[in-house]
């Protein structure tokens, strides 16, 4: 991973429920942790084209349903994290942190202005 990248972009988390069920074993829920960073998507130009947003996947922890960090094998995280679907999950979580943000910077500035208002 682009070390400058990671440094220049916020690293957001993701967190996500997991069941594993082993063949004649036992099961276990688990939480995968994800921290991330999105790059943003380019416009095409004269001579590049179009770049859609991309997410780079900076860290991944396995974590027991109390918070407690397990051991994530290699394999584990090589499989999680080769797999399409969450890519596409954290360009949809960083979409709604994107518009939470800015609904409370909204809504911050308007309580400002009340404020000021008065």
């Amino acid at each position: 991973m682009d070390e400058e990248l990671v440094t220049m972009t916020r690293i957001r988390h993701f967190t996500t429920d997991v069941h594993i069920d082993i063949e004649c074993g036992p099961s276990r829920s688990v939480v995968l942790d994800f921290a991330y960073t999105v790059s943003p998507a380019r416009p095409a130009s004269r001579y590049e084209p179009a770049e859609p947003a991309q997410t780079h996947i900076v860290n991944t922890r396995l974590l027991a349903q109390d918070g407690q960090p397990l051991a994530l094998p290699d394999w584990l995280r090589d499989l999680v994290e080769a797999h399409d679907g969450i890519y596409s999950a954290l360009l949809e979580d960083c979409r709604a942190q994107t518009e939470l943000d800015r609904d409370e910077a909204a809504d911050a500035k308007r309580e400002i202005m009340r404020e000021a208002a008065e």
